[in-house]
C-alpha cells in the first residue's frame, strides 16, 4: 500500500461527488488536471493538490486534510473499500494543481450552477 502525507508539497481536498464530477468534466479541468482519487464506497473523491490552500475553500461539500493526514493512494483496498484514480497522476503529467486553481474552479462551477 502507498500513502501520501499531506504537508507543504501535497495537499489533499476531499469534494462530495457531485460537486467533483462536475470539477472533473469542466474544460478547464480537462485542460489543468490534478490527480483525483475515488472511494466508491464513499460520496467524497480527492484531489491532491499543491499548497497553499486560499481562505474560504472549505464549504459545506469541500474539506481540506490537514498537515499529517494521511490518504492511501490507489490501486488499493482499506477495510474493504477500494480506492482507485479517478484521474490519474499520468494523466496530469504529474503535475499538481496548485490549491489557489482548485478554489478558483470550485467558484466558477457554483457560479454556473447558481
Amino acid at each position: 500500500m502507498v500513502l501520501v502525507v499531506t504537508g507543504p508539497s501535497v495537499g489533499v481536498v476531499s469534494v462530495r461527488r457531485e460537486r467533483a464530477e462536475a470539477l472533473v468534466g469542466h474544460q478547464w479541468f480537462r485542460h489543468r488536471p490534478t490527480p483525483v482519487a475515488t472511494a466508491l464506497a464513499l460520496p467524497i473523491d480527492f484531489f491532491l493538490v499543491r499548497p497553499p490552500f486560499p481562505p474560504g475553500l472549505t464549504r459545506d461539500d469541500v474539506r481540506i486534510f490537514t498537515d499529517g493526514s494521511v490518504l492511501p493512494l490507489p490501486p488499493t483496498s482499506v477495510a474493504g473499500i477500494s480506492i482507485s484514480w479517478l484521474v490519474t497522476p499520468d494523466a496530469c503529467g504529474r503535475v499538481l494543481l496548485p490549491a489557489v486553481e482548485l478554489a478558483e474552479l470550485l467558484t466558477s462551477v457554483e457560479a454556473q450552477t447558481s
